[in-house]
């Protein structure tokens, strides 16, 4: 960090008299443990005080609405202006333009959020997030509180942030040292850091997809090599350490696996929850922790699967050069394996058989596809569908399931369509 963090804020950070006082329980520098209680305008600056004071690059403050069935629809995440200098490279007054932006939106009711890893460009894409010196999860529900409290016995948090809505929490780990966003191994065994996609935009398909990486200092593609994306991965062996729960009937990891990815926008601290009417607060900050080597709070947990190493959406692509049963267009395994067809245009009744989806919800796009309901989200490929209809796991569940399972799920494929 630039400096000690404070409690006590600078009176220029400490306005807003109206908004109420929230507790708080710090553990200071020489070990004594408080439990006091400040301005939720402190608990802002807080957050982002402790996340991004050696942040040398930008800070993404992102704001959303939510529509008729609830879901946050963000708002600003193509707005560069919603980029702003961390505190290694913002100026010693680098947090007040922060802090004004996030009042500008809770001013007109939105709720705020900002990214915990650092962009080097203003922009959202994952692609511009280089690196991150904090790996965090996220629990939805006071339920499942406990397997928070067994991890940090071993592993203690420097932050913890009640969210406000469900009664879960957010967990921040600090790192001594920068975790790359992604590394690629050649044939040579020599490792690229941070190699540049290269995406494939002329092919008859009309989205866009990754075919290889490029060598900035050669600037030759690399295909065929999948990369490993660390931070991501360091997310997911935190998510799998804290284990899985029944949800619809199916089983799901207790964290949220969406908030792995690098470029997750987490609630503020010290922001109003509008279902719950509650203030997202610090429920814990421990100022004497010193960041962890990512081998000591990494090292000893396990990837779920090797499924996990990287994204599951560039696991799809990497793979689906070398898996001819993943080149099977949805519109033609869709009606073999759901009895489902395709229509022109708009989405799909999901063929979760736990899901009564009325009002269709599931996309399909050329070869995968992704329930939106916030009550179900099963997503994935053709052996996800096939699991699904006879009522195994999916997504994160199959990936997660013994290989075993998977080739299960596998052989029933090759029996329908064939050997390819």
């Amino acid at each position: 960090m630039t400096g000690p963090v404070t409690l006590v804020s600078p009176s220029a950070r400490t306005g807003h008299s109206d908004e109420p006082r929230l507790p708080i329980t710090v553990r200071l520098p020489d070990g004594r443990i408080i439990e006091t209680e400040l301005p939720a305008s402190r608990h802002r600056s807080l957050h982002l005080e402790v996340i991004h004071s050696s942040t040398r690059g930008l800070v993404e403050i992102a704001a959303g609405r939510r529509d008729a069935t609830g879901k946050i629809n963000m708002f600003t995440r193509r707005w560069p202006g919603h980029f702003l200098p961390g505190g290694a490279s913002g100026g010693s007054n680098w947090l007040g333009p922060l802090l004004a932006l996030v009042d500008r939106h809770r001013g007109t009711g939105a709720e705020v959020f900002f990214g915990p890893a650092p962009r080097v460009l203003p922009t959202a894409r994952s692609e511009h997030i280089r690196w991150s010196r904090w790996a965090w999860v996220d629990i939805d529900g006071p339920e499942h509180l406990g397997r928070i409290d067994a991890l940090l016995v071993t592993k203690p948090a420097k932050l913890r942030v009640y969210s406000g809505g469900s009664g879960g929490e957010h967990i921040y780990f600090p790192l001594a040292e920068p975790l790359p966003a992604r590394t690629l191994t050649l044939h040579d065994r020599r490792v690229l850091v941070n190699p540049s996609e290269v995406w494939d935009t002329l092919g008859e398909s009309e989205h866009p997809h990754l075919i290889g990486y490029r060598d900035t200092s050669t600037g030759e593609v690399i295909t065929g090599r999948p990369a490993v994306h660390w931070i991501e991965r360091a997310n997911m062996r935190l998510i799998h350490k804290l284990g899985h729960a029944t949800k619809n009937e199916q089983t799901v990891y207790v964290a949220d696996t969406k908030c792995q990815n690098r470029s997750r926008v987490m609630r503020l601290a010290g922001t109003l929850h509008p279902v719950s009417g509650e203030y997202a607060r610090i429920s814990y900050l421990d100022l004497r922790l010193a960041p962890y080597l990512p081998r000591v709070l990494f090292g000893d947990l396990e990837d779920p699967t090797p499924l996990f190493v990287r994204r599951r959406s560039e696991f799809h692509q990497f793979n689906a050069h070398t898996d001819p049963y993943r080149r099977i267009p949805a519109a033609v395994y869709f009606p073999r394996i759901a009895g489902i067809e395709l229509p022109a245009y708009g989405n799909i009744s999901c063929p979760s058989p736990s899901h009564p989806d009325v009002k269709p919800s599931c996309h399909v796009s050329d070869y995968v596809f992704y329930c939106h309901s916030s009550h179900c989200g099963v997503k994935g490929t053709i052996y996800d569908l096939e699991s699904l209809v006879e009522g195994g796991p999916s997504g994160d569940a199959l990936a997660a399931a013994p290989r075993e399972e998977f080739l299960a799920v596998k052989q029933r494929v090759i029996s329908k369509f064939g050997d390819l």
